[in-house]
């Protein structure tokens, strides 16, 4: 995954701030779902629940996929 530039939106199912700031930080820089799950200290559901919300509204796209 890599950062396209917009401005992610947290999921409406997702209130814990720390948490959003943690992953966002990790995945604009980049790099795999397990690899922030390595890191961010959260289930891997909220993780990769955040992660699909950014591709979807257009944050996040997945490398080499234009």
């Amino acid at each position: 995954l890599v950062s396209t530039g917009q401005q992610p939106t947290p999921h409406p199912g997702e209130k814990d701030g720390s948490f959003l700031q943690a992953l966002w930080e990790k995945a604009s820089r980049g790099g795999t779902p397990e690899e922030f799950e390595a890191v961010v200290a959260a289930d891997s559901y909220r993780t990769r629940r955040m992660l699909a919300h950014w591709v979807e509204q257009g944050a996040l796209k997945i490398r080499g996929k234009e």
